[in-house]
Order: structure tokens, then C-alpha cells, then sequence
């Protein structure tokens, strides 16, 4: 497994914050500056610019947040490192899981936009993987997606606004379905912080939110 920076041999955590992929240092590590979390823990981090590794396990687990639950899916690269996402990014990786090479070591990259809007870009030889679900096409002016394979299309109305509960409900079969074939025990490691220690409210869009839909 690949990363931007060195790494011992423990397994390392990575959780997309900022925009950034961060992992866990000792205090005073080589590289990792403090900060202060909303629970008012002082921690030690290391930002990187990707993770790249092969697949060898993961899936959709649960936390507990401020008295409620939150999902996340979590993706174990060579067995030596976990990539942690938020589930407003269901999209962004459900949506090429299809398109994954198994046998090819796979690239997570993520990066903010000029609008402040944290990306996750995945990638595979080079290559930025496609959507198997969701092709984008310019019309007057305006990008529109076209829904395929089976994705339902998200649904909206000028009282309650977006409905992506069909949508999203079937971008998670599609990841529990593609990490079935690994070995159930890969997805019972435990990350070395909780939720609370990244995470805000406004940070954890409702199930129905999804953020992929540029207009």
C-alpha cells in the first residue's frame, strides 16, 4: 500500500476531514500538527494527498454520534489501512464500485473545490473511475444526469424538496453487495477515534441530502 507520507507498520486509520485525508499521529510525530476537537481533545494529525492500496475488505458499519447513529462506509486497503468515508459521500464511491478492477490497486484522493465542497476521487491506473449509474450531459447550458443500470432517479417537490431514499437505499445494496466477497471479519476493526472527535452536526447531512446533484 501507497500513501503520501512515510507510516510504521500499525494499521492506519484514514478519515477524510477538511477536505483532507488525515490518519492519527503520536503527539509530537514527525509531520503531524495538534488540534483541538469539538470535544475539546487535543490530537495529533497528518494530512495526505491520497491512499492507494488493494481492496482486501470492508463495508457499511455503524457509530454512535451525539445520541444517534451514523453510518459509514470503510474501505480496508492491503489489510494494513482503512479508509473511513462519510456517507454524504455514498455517491462518489457506490457509484464506481462496479467499474473496480479486484486485482488492481485502487486510488483515493480528495480535495476541496473553489466552492468549499469536499471531493472524493477515486482512480485505477491512472484512470479516474466512471459512474456505472449516473452519465452527466450538458443541456442548455445546464448539466443534467441521466440515471441508468437501475439507480432510481431522485424525486422532488417544491414542498418537502429532495427525496433520495429509493436513490440511496440502492447505492448501499451496491456496496454491501461488492464487499460481500471479501472476508466478513475485515470489516471489525475498530478506528482509533470516534465519530465525535471529526465530525459536527452540520458536518453529517440527513440520510436524504445528497450532494452530488450540481444544480
Amino acid at each position: 500500500m501507497e500513501y503520501g507520507t512515510e507510516s510504521n507498520s500499525n494499521i492506519k486509520f484514514f478519515t477524510i476531514f477538511d477536505g483532507n485525508l488525515v490518519t492519527r499521529e503520536q503527539e509530537g510525530s514527525d509531520g503531524a500538527v495538534s488540534r483541538e476537537t469539538t470535544t475539546g481533545k487535543t490530537v495529533w494529525e497528518k494530512t495526505h494527498n491520497f491512499v492507494e492500496g488493494n481492496i482486501t475488505g470492508g463495508g457499511i458499519v455503524v457509530k454512535e454520534f451525539s445520541g444517534r447513529k451514523v453510518q459509514e462506509i470503510q474501505v480496508i486497503l492491503d489489510n494494513e489501512g482503512m479508509v473511513q468515508i462519510p456517507m454524504y459521500m455514498l455517491s462518489s464511491i457506490a457509484e464506481v464500485l462496479p467499474n473496480v478492477d479486484r486485482t488492481e490497486p485502487i486510488k483515493f484522493r480528495t480535495y476541496k473545490t473553489k466552492k468549499g465542497k469536499a471531493v472524493l476521487d477515486i482512480s485505477q491506473c491512472g484512470k479516474k473511475l466512471e459512474s456505472n449509474f449516473v452519465e452527466w450531459n450538458e443541456v442548455d447550458g445546464k448539466w443534467t444526469p441521466t440515471y441508468k443500470n437501475g439507480l432510481p432517479e431522485p424525486t422532488h417537490d417544491e414542498i418537502d424538496g429532495w427525496d433520495f431514499r429509493d436513490h440511496d437505499k440502492f447505492l448501499k445494496k451496491v456496496v454491501i453487495d461488492f464487499f460481500s466477497n471479501y472476508a466478513k471479519d475485515t470489516t471489525s476493526k475498530e478506528p482509533e477515534s470516534s465519530p465525535s472527535d471529526y465530525y459536527t452536526d452540520a458536518d453529517i447531512p440527513a440520510e436524504d441530502e445528497e450532494d452530488t446533484i450540481p444544480f
